[in-house]
């Protein structure tokens, strides 16, 4: 199975694509930072680094706890992968 990786927090096992190419936000929620792509971004008008900068000032803890947290999920060493390669 795919997975994909928030663009806000790193997170690295979203189902379906944050942005689809050519249609917008997924409506995806991202169980790590809890980013609604489409949502949050297009219609609130909301930045990545807006909200990736108010989930790291809010500790970084898991926003979605119906979404099952992963065995070793560190949110610090995603993003630190999602920052350094971009």
């Amino acid at each position: 199975m795919t997975s994909y990786t928030c663009p806000i927090c790193g997170f690295d096992q979203l189902p379906d694509r944050p942005r689809t190419p050519g249609w917008g936000g997924s409506d995806e929620y991202c169980p790590s930072c809890g980013f609604q792509f489409g949502w949050h971004d297009d219609d609130q008008g909301i930045s990545d680094e807006d909200w990736r900068a108010q989930w790291v000032a809010g500790g970084m803890q898991w926003e979605i706890p119906e979404y099952p947290k992963p065995p070793g999920w560190n949110p610090t060493v995603l993003l630190d992968r999602l920052l350094s390669a971009g």
